[in-house]
């Protein structure tokens, strides 16, 4: 046989042994990774899927049906970062003392866009002692206990406690104020009023503990601690 001849040969049947071996790699019923071949020396093979025992004078070959690995992409880009989010009002606590003569106001402090006063007002026969707000919305909840001071007499007409519910907004409002009190037999009109308040402002709680008191002049004392919603 011829150089050509035979080369041509040794390419049909190495096309051949590929095609059987792409066959045997595919089949259903084959889930093997490894190839096994036993190739007389005329170039002549058989294929196996497990290892075979091959024939004297054939050569056993194996190799595997699995390409290699890839190489790793590479790292995609990092992500644009969110934007933060809306900081509320931190917490504090507050602490504030006001003296007034009648018709006199005066600022106290500010928490949460909301701005506190104090006032001091002439009402019937005493001055009347006021907690304002005034500033973003919120709903205000007061209790108070009200009494003449220690050894000084009453009347039955006297307040003696009251509840107040407030809706704060731009404009100022109310939200915890002494009763102007009748003079008793002594004509003292002095009432001291000790207020605890709970305004709910757009992003946070402030909690009140205010002592009040009016007569012929108003004076108030107090704490406010805010808390963040």
């Amino acid at each position: 046989m011829s150089r050509p001849l035979a080369r041509r040969g040794a390419l049909l049947l190495a096309s051949a042994v590929c095609l059987q071996a792409a066959a045997l790699a595919s089949a259903p019923t084959s889930r093997a990774s490894t190839l096994y071949a036993c190739v007389k020396k005329n170039g002549s093979a058989h294929l196996f899927s497990k290892s075979p025992k091959c024939k004297k004078g054939e050569r056993k070959l194996a190799w595997s049906t699995d390409g290699r690995a890839g190489r790793n992409g590479a790292n995609g880009t990092n992500g644009a970062n969110g934007t933060n989010g809306a900081a509320g009002e931190p917490q504090k606590i507050t602490h504030f003392t006001s003296s007034l003569a009648v018709g006199a106001s005066a600022p106290l402090f500010t928490a949460d866009g909301i701005n506190y006063s104090f006032t001091c007002t002439f009402a019937g026969l005493g001055a009347s002692a006021a907690l304002g707000a005034t500033g973003a919305a919120g709903q205000s909840y007061g209790l108070a206990d009200f009494k003449r001071p220690d050894g000084q007499e009453t009347k039955t007409s006297d307040l003696q406690s009251t509840i107040r519910l407030a809706t704060v907004g731009g404009a100022g409002t109310t939200i915890a104020e002494t009763p102007s009190a009748g003079p008793n037999s002594a004509n003292n009109v002095l009432q001291n009023g000790i207020w605890t308040i709970t305004l709910e402002g757009p992003t946070s709680v402030t909690l009140l503990h205010v002592w009040m008191e009016a007569g012929g002049s108003c004076n108030i004392h107090g704490s406010a601690l805010t808390l963040p919603e």
